[in-house]
């Protein structure tokens, strides 16, 4: 009898082949999905104080937030003035505060003082006697009443009935804390998030141990890359205000490729010799003007020149863009 020893090598080579024409062909190895680069913005900034802006680097558009001028302080009279000649508060250009009169009625935001006046810039009471019955509004205590330190405190009332305004909770009712709390219903129970931009809400756990309500957004989608997709919370309509691709140079063409994949806007040279201008100022006032003509504005070509006493006469310098180049103002 043959000794088969002498075959086991080839033999296994000839399994080890067969195997690996049988397997079945391995996919590729899946590409990793790089995140989309960034887009660069042109100088975002429109020279106006009462605006806050920023560069939506997803879109490489400007976006212009109207400035929060709330100071917090009820003594002061907030508000936003474009124009440095025409503002209360002298050479500002954006949030103005100005300083009420003492003796002004104000609000501290205590429930433990009365007849709140202003007193220079500052809002002061007169404290209520301790003891005095208060509400410092909150439903997880009782009795409440004004302490030594002139502060609204109460007395908790555990197991009280309470809101935690939480749709997803049942049962509500204050703990020893004097925290609101309530028993979780279950996942998936149909509830109202309150916005009209959302459909089918449901409660769904919210990744720490609570739950709360979610909807699905709805679809605003217009297949447009050249406008914003918004929808109001309070209606649920879709809006579809312009992207903008304006750069701020004169000497480019501006435009929103809405149905080519890649950059969203494009800057074209113009033609022929420019210069480079930037953007408008706010309106200037004829007494800006007045105060200094000589820096009140110089404009120079290819825009034709605009001299002091014109704007002195016409009272207001020109806004549109196109009719500044270098500018300097008081």
């Amino acid at each position: 009898m043959k000794d088969l020893s002498d075959c086991r090598p080839g033999l296994l080579l000839l399994i080890l082949v067969f195997a690996l024409f049988l397997a079945p062909a391995l996919p590729p190895p899946l590409a990793s999905e790089e995140p989309a680069p960034e887009l660069a913005c042109p100088s975002c900034d429109d020279l106006n104080g009462c605006t806050v802006d920023s560069c939506d680097t997803s879109t490489g558009t400007c976006r212009y937030e109207p400035a929060n001028c709330d100071d917090g302080n009820p003594c002061t009279a907030d508000s936003c003035v474009g124009d440095p000649g025409a503002s209360p508060c002298p050479g500002v250009s954006g949030c103005c505060h100005l300083t009420l009169s003492n003796g002004t009625s104000c609000s501290d935001g205590s429930p433990c003082t009365f007849a709140d006046h202003c007193s220079n810039s500052v809002c002061v009471g007169s404290p209520f006697a301790i003891g005095n019955p208060c509400d410092d509004q909150d439903a997880c205590t009782l009795t409440d009443a004004c302490n030594a330190q002139g502060q609204c405190v109460g007395t908790i009332a555990e197991g009280t009935d309470c809101d935690d305004h939480n749709p997803c909770t049942v049962l509500d009712f204050c703990d020893p804390s004097g925290t609101c709390i309530g028993g979780p219903v279950d996942a998936g129970t149909p509830c109202d998030d309150g916005s009209a931009c959302t459909t089918s809400d449901a409660c769904t756990p919210d990744g720490t141990g609570g739950i709360a309500c979610s909807g699905t957004p709805v679809d605003c989608s217009d297949g447009n890359r050249c406008s914003h997709d918004l929808c109001d919370p309070a209606t649920g309509q879709c809006s579809h205000p312009p992207v903008s691709c304006d750069d701020g140079n004169q000497c480019t063409i501006d435009a929103c490729l809405g149905d080519v994949i890649g950059p969203l806007c494009e800057h074209a040279p113009r033609d022929g010799a420019c210069q480079t201008w930037i953007p408008a100022r706010p309106p200037i006032s004829a007494a800006a003007a007045s105060a200094s003509e000589e820096a009140a504005a110089t404009i120079r070509s290819p825009a034709p020149t605009i001299s002091a006493a014109w704007v002195k006469a016409a009272g207001t310098f020109p806004t549109p863009r196109a009719a500044w180049t270098t500018i300097l103002a008081p």
